[in-house]
C-alpha cells in the first residue's frame, strides 16, 4: 500500500487444473507471515497477528499484536481463526514473574507491556491467567497513565480492555478459546 507499516495482503490462487483467484487475505500491518500446509489436511494455514490493538493507548511501535493462526475453510472460502493451534498452557511461574517485573519496571513510560502479556495469555486461551497477571503485575495503589493522557484504575482498564477485545474481527474465536469470558458476560 506504500504506507509506513500498513497494509499488507496476499492474493491466494488455486494453481490446479483451472487456475483462479480464491481470495485476498488482508493481514493489515503483518508484513511477514508464515504459510504452511499440514499433512493429511486440506487447505492452507497462516501464522500472523491480530492488529486490532494498534494505537490503543499506545503509539504504533508499542502496540501489541497477538499471534494468531488462521486456516482456510473451503466451504466459506475464508480464513478462519484456528483456536486448536492457538491453545497453549499458562506459562510457568518463572516466566510470569519475569513478565511482572518487566511491567513494574516500565510502568511509568510503557504500561502497554501489561496488556501485551494479557493479550498473549488471552490469545492462548488463558483469560483467568490474564486477569490474575494484571492483578499481580499492577503496582499497588497506582493508576495507569497512557500516552493519550488517559488515567486508568485497574477496574476501568479491565472494562476498556474487554471492550477492545470485543472489537477484534476475531472476537468470536477469542471467546470460544476463553470459556471464562462467557462467565463475565463480555458480550453484553
Amino acid at each position: 500500500s506504500m504506507g509506513a507499516h500498513c497494509c499488507f495482503s496476499y492474493l491466494i490462487y488455486d494453481i490446479g487444473e483451472n487456475p483462479r483467484l480464491i481470495l485476498e487475505l488482508d493481514t493489515y500491518h503483518s508484513q511477514y507471515n508464515i504459510f504452511y500446509k499440514f499433512p493429511n489436511s486440506s487447505g492452507l494455514n497462516i501464522k500472523t497477528n491480530d492488529w486490532s490493538y494498534a494505537y490503543w493507548n499506545a503509539p504504533f511501535v508499542a502496540s501489541p499484536a497477538p499471534e494468531i493462526y488462521l486456516s482456510y475453510d473451503k466451504k466459506s472460502n475464508k480464513f478462519k481463526l484456528n483456536t486448536l493451534l492457538m491453545k497453549k498452557p499458562v506459562p510457568d511461574n518463572y516466566i510470569l514473574e519475569k513478565w511482572q517485573k518487566e511491567v513494574r519496571d516500565n510502568w511509568r513510560d510503557n504500561p502497554n507491556i501489561l496488556w501485551k502479556y494479557m493479550l498473549k495469555l488471552t490469545y492462548t486461551g488463558n483469560w483467568n491467567a490474564a486477569v490474575n497477571f494484571m492483578d499481580t503485575a499492577w503496582p499497588k495503589g497506582q493508576y495507569m497513565h497512557v500516552y493519550t493522557n488517559e488515567k486508568y484504575s485497574k477496574r476501568k482498564f479491565l472494562k476498556e480492555f474487554i471492550s477492545v477485545i470485543r472489537e477484534s474481527r476475531y472476537a468470536d474465536g477469542i471467546l470460544k478459546l476463553n470459556n471464562d469470558l462467557v462467565k463475565i458476560g463480555w458480550r453484553t
